[in-house]
């Protein structure tokens, strides 16, 4: 978890948003989400071949609409029962609201989705083209079990899931740039300003003009 606490925990947009950056306790509840997360067995990890050292990941969800209209999301659920801290939950919350912008299983008329979920690279291994690679494996993994490869990987919970698209909250310029090489196609776009922690937007803590929203984004497999 070294490389969570270096570099998505520390420089992350909505991180830095709901101060997860200043609050151990949030980082804590959010490394317990990675390693449940990892459980689906779609996640993914960059390391340095030389020092062994871990430089890289991308925490992937394998996600798909519950048959009861009256149970909440695997997100809602984690952020109401297991999130201790207020700003672990309010970064729960964004992810959560800015997921119900568009119903992407209504709208493309799929039963399961994969969904790109925390993308970090640490930062003296930044701007080689990691995160973009991640998310590249990340895509063709799930183009290979929707046409039934690869479906060793799932834990046997979800063994029969075929994910049909990737959906992806892209939160600063640096994974837009990412989601634009990669063909992502954006559904719907959010200022930073309307979204707020401790009585600041997170805009005012990130800088209005660097990274001024944030967008939820899709790729057809």
């Amino acid at each position: 978890m070294t490389a969570l606490k270096r570099s998505f925990f520390a420089n992350e947009m909505v991180c830095i948003g709901t101060e997860v950056n200043k609050c151990p306790q949030a980082q804590e509840d959010l490394s317990i989400l990675c390693l449940e997360t990892a459980k689906d067995g779609v996640s993914l990890l960059a390391r340095d071949k030389r020092s062994g050292e871990i430089v890289g990941f991308l925490f992937n969800k394998i996600q798909f609409p519950s048959e009861n209209p009256n149970e909440t999301s695997y997100f809602e659920y984690f952020r109401d029962n297991k999130c201790k801290s207020e700003s672990s939950k309010a970064l729960m919350s964004y992810m959560i609201e800015m997921d119900s912008k568009v119903d992407v299983f209504e709208k493309f008329d799929v039963d399961c989705l994969m969904e790109l979920m925390f993308l970090g690279v640490i930062p003296e291994y930044g701007k080689r083209g990691i995160g973009t690679r991640l998310c590249e494996v990340a895509v063709k993994i799930a183009k290979g079990l929707k046409n039934n490869e690869y479906t060793e990987l799932l834990s046997e919970n979800i063994k029969d899931k075929r994910p049909q698209l990737v959906a992806v909250l892209w939160t600063s310029r640096f994974s837009q740039r990412v989601g634009g090489k990669l063909q992502f196609k954006t559904l719907h776009e959010e200022s930073h300003s309307n979204f707020s922690f401790n009585g600041k937007s997170f805009a005012e803590r990130i800088g209005e003009l660097k990274h001024p929203s944030s967008t939820l984004a899709v790729k057809m497999i």
